[in-house]
């Protein structure tokens, strides 16, 4: 069984690694053959249960949400597809839950912040990969309503770093379990287009799925914080890293392929970014949209982070330029320039102005406020957000099936 992709002359196809030669001289050589060798590797479980879910869709889809809801040992009598889905529940000896629950806590004490980190820093930085734009393109996402899909990655993001929402059954785990499915219905898809095999290995593969771990979603986000004035120490990195260790195994990732620490994480950053073809047209599109046709969410984090100021500042033109200054800041005029993000003449000024007073805010909620304290005061942001986010944009954030 299996997706039967298009492709021919598999071996050769192995070193059409971007830069290839640069890589092996800059970086450690197994890891750069792990990522020659892990373009061309998928998450083989998630495709076969996307292919019987396709083929006995009444069968399959009860089965699935069963086995979500209630644990695989709870479905007697499970197909293999199922079962072996569903391996991913056994929860590795490496986690640590006290410190997944404290890097959840650590990523939510700027409050809004952390959306607009993950909004203006982590889904830039994604855009910038033409495996992963190419791949949204020819599914459909360019053409689906922005907004919904903004409110469905900000739902799942701030489910699956809420403070211990992430074991077998909580909200956070489903989320992602369903995103892990979700990418097995796109490469079903993208079997059956003009995917280039030799520029981007095959689609959604698992160097992809690690560096959206190891990249995007952990240095990137940290490095971002950093630019706005939220300084993350060692052990508060360390438990980041741990989480989206945790969140890439969930994710469909090989246990192998996992960083370990915060060295190995930037090691394979600094790999995928200079392995990554420029930023194309696909990506710019996405960037523009993602930027100024979120209207509703924009009001939804204006209100929420600068309730005092919220009758000056409205969605538009000026709040989208702040928008694209941020990343400009956080990510550099170079990618940004990539992504055709224009320049603003006022608001580098007024972001790095506002960063000494949101620095004095973020260490006083750090040492001053109990761990105990900080825990719930993130969970109880987090929902408040969450259900304002749904009621004004009408979107429950639940993710499509793709199917």
């Amino acid at each position: 069984m299996g997706i039967q992709y298009n492709i021919q002359d598999t071996e050769n196809l192995h070193h059409g690694l971007p830069n290839r030669d640069e890589a092996y001289q800059k970086f450690d050589h197994d890891l750069v053959r792990k990522f020659e060798k892990c373009r061309f590797e998928i998450d083989e479980p998630a495709d076969n249960l996307g292919l019987f879910i396709k083929a006995n869709p009444q069968q399959g889809w009860p089965l699935f949400e069963q086995a979500l809801a209630r644990g695989i040992d709870n479905v007697p009598n499970a197909p293999a597809e199922i079962t072996d889905f569903f391996e991913k529940e056994r929860v590795p000896g490496w986690v640590d839950w006290e410190q997944l629950e404290r890097a959840g806590t650590a990523i939510w004490r700027p409050g809004t912040l952390a959306l607009l980190i993950l909004a203006r820093v982590t889904t830039p930085a994604i855009l910038l990969s033409p495996p992963s734009t190419q791949s949204m393109a020819k599914t459909g996402v360019l053409q689906k309503n922005t907004e919904s899909r903004a409110v469905e990655t900000a739902t799942w993001f701030a489910e699956a770093t809420k403070p211990g929402n992430l074991k077998p059954g909580t909200e956070g785990y489903k989320l992602t379990i369903r995103i892990r499915l979700i990418h097995a219905f796109a490469r079903i898809t993208l079997a059956n287009t003009n995917w280039d095999y030799e520029k981007f290995g095959l689609p959604i593969n698992q160097e992809r799925t690690t560096t959206g771990a190891a990249n995007m979603f952990s240095t990137t986000f940290i490095d971002g914080a950093k630019t706005l004035g939220i300084y993350y120490n060692k052990r508060e990195r360390d438990d980041i890293y741990a989480l989206w260790r945790y969140l890439g195994y969930l994710l469909g990732s090989d246990e192998d392929l996992l960083m370990k620490n915060e060295d190995e994480a930037r090691a394979q950053s600094a790999l995928a970014t200079l392995t990554d073809p420029q930023a194309d047209i696909a990506g710019q599109r996405l960037s523009k949209a993602t930027t100024e046709e979120t209207p509703v969410l924009d009001r939804v984090l204006i209100d929420a982070a600068m309730p005092v100021i919220g009758k000056l500042l409205k969605p538009g033109p000026q709040f989208n330029a702040m928008k694209y200054a941020i990343t400009r800041r956080a990510l550099g005029g170079e990618d940004a320039d990539e992504l055709a993000m224009p320049k603003s003449i006022i608001w580098p000024y007024l972001i790095d102005a506002a960063r000494p007073a949101l620095y004095l805010i973020d260490q006083s909620k750090k040492y001053l406020v109990s761990k105990k304290r900080g825990k719930k005061s993130a969970i109880k942001f987090i929902d408040q957000l969450l259900s304002k986010l749904h009621k004004e944009t009408g979107h429950s954030g639940k993710m499509i099936d793709n199917s």
